[in-house]
């Protein structure tokens, strides 16, 4: 029995669908999903993982620029992060390639017990190459 035209174009309509989706997918994740990706993995870098999670989030041009003294791993290690959270949205600057975020974080002293809370002024940047944001304005000071 043969095929109606109407039932041939409502398979190439879905074939070419599944192409455009295919083709969409192949094209990797968009500029906004790269930037989701990093704001939220990097404060569960640091709510959850720890130092050295967080750490990779930092340009490697900035890592290599400043690299983490005994000093600071120190005072990393006498701290557990317990709260992470924005102050407002991040605002993307004119360029498109730089992000500003302000985020409170609570810092419980494992000595003492005793939390504070800093406020983190962040600055990303987009790698248009790596398809990624980079953190430029390092980890956030543990002292005053």
């Amino acid at each position: 029995m043969a095929s109606s035209p109407r039932a041939s174009a409502s398979i190439a309509t879905r074939l070419l669908a599944l192409l455009l989706l295919a083709l969409l997918a192949a094209c990797g994740p968009s500029k906004q999903d790269s930037q989701y990706a990093a704001l939220m993995g990097y404060g569960k870098a640091l709510r959850w993982g720890g130092l050295e999670d967080a750490t990779q989030y930092l340009a490697p041009e900035y890592r290599a620029k400043h690299p983490l003294t005994s000093l600071e791993i120190n005072r990393w290690q006498q701290v557990q992060i317990s709260g992470y959270s924005e102050l407002g949205d991040a605002a993307l600057d004119n360029d498109g390639q730089t992000l500003r975020q302000t985020v409170r974080i609570s810092v419980i002293n494992r000595h003492t017990g005793v939390e504070r809370q800093i406020i983190d002024r962040q600055e990303w940047r987009y790698d248009p190459e790596a398809k990624r944001w980079w953190l430029w304005s390092g980890l956030p000071r543990l002292t005053h």
